[in-house]
């Protein structure tokens, strides 16, 4: 089910659900935003995202992107427009924004003409990312088109990105039901639930989880609080981290020490294998440069 609304009711309607672009995220598994920090967007604790001239170059190129993969694939693509939302059917709290829509011809002994529907999203990344994309669509990205499968019902879909302004590369996604029914839908509906009753998510190792913590927490309540029991067991594995990381960091400097002396009034040192170390500035910082062929 679909709808088209002005550009103030789709940012409304954003915030009734989780977004095709949050369900990794959602899931655990989106290295760059968390589950928490979608949380508190969703409760309106954290100000929504602005646009970024990265995302807004993605936007402007994205038409020539589908044209690229019209090219290279010769399927119908159409543009239902950036604010057109989904919904599905029986979950209303799952939503998705389509980039667009392809119809793809189906086998031969069906009368000609006739196309099934498919889902085509468009991605522009810098070229700093095109090792994530050297076995096939990265995790984030494959769970983002299996949230907009469960959602609009389709079986299929394609990815097509443009890495680095000029690698161009297309790949299809067919629906998985065993991950979209046993863990997607499951772990959207308790997120939900949590963000509905004002219960946060638990927190992960990334960035994002600190930063929006600093947000959803931002102090000053002068009355200590009591921790539970098991904060006990994380007091004393972060004092073992932090031990290791004092000898680790010890053993580092001397390491960076002794190829210093090595390498001397030379900026570069390059080891037998082709490794080199490069020694900048005045206070001669060391860096490992790329191996030389």
């Amino acid at each position: 089910m679909a709808t088209s609304v002005t550009e103030e009711r789709w940012l409304k309607r954003r915030m009734s659900g989780i977004g095709a672009s949050e369900a990794a995220s959602v899931v655990g598994e989106n290295p760059w935003c968390s589950a928490i920090e979608v949380y508190g967007r969703k409760r309106g604790i954290i100000e929504p995202l602005e646009q970024t001239e990265r995302m807004e170059w993605g936007h402007r190129l994205e038409p020539a992107i589908v044209a690229k993969f019209i090219e290279a694939t010769g399927r119908k693509v159409v543009n239902d427009g950036k604010r057109k939302i989904w919904r599905h059917r029986e979950h209303s709290w799952m939503i998705a924004t389509l980039d667009r829509r392809q119809f793809i011809p189906v086998e031969r002994h069906i009368p000609r003409g006739v196309a099934y529907p498919a889902i085509l999203e468009v991605k522009n990344v810098s070229a700093y990312a095109k090792d994530d994309w050297a076995e096939g669509v990265p995790r984030h990205y494959w769970i983002q088109v299996q949230h907009q499968l469960a959602v609009t019902n389709y079986g299929f879909a394609s990815i097509a990105v443009l890495i680095g302004g000029q690698e161009f590369r297309w790949m299809d996604i067919t629906m998985d039901t065993v991950f979209i029914n046993d863990i997607l839908i499951p772990q959207e509906r308790d997120f939900w639930n949590g963000v509905l009753a004002g219960e946060e998510p638990d927190v992960d190792a990334t960035a994002s989880a600190g930063q929006a913590l600093a947000k959803l927490h931002p102090g000053g309540d002068k009355e200590a609080m009591a921790l539970p029991p098991e904060a006990n067991e994380w007091d004393e594995q972060r004092e073992i981290i932090n031990d290791k990381l004092k000898h680790l960091e010890t053993e580092k400097r001397l390491l960076t020490n002794q190829f210093k002396q090595a390498i001397g009034d030379a900026d570069v040192g390059e080891l037998p294998c082709g490794v080199c170390y490069q020694l900048t500035g005045k206070t001669r910082s060391l860096r490992r440069a790329k191996v030389t062929v």
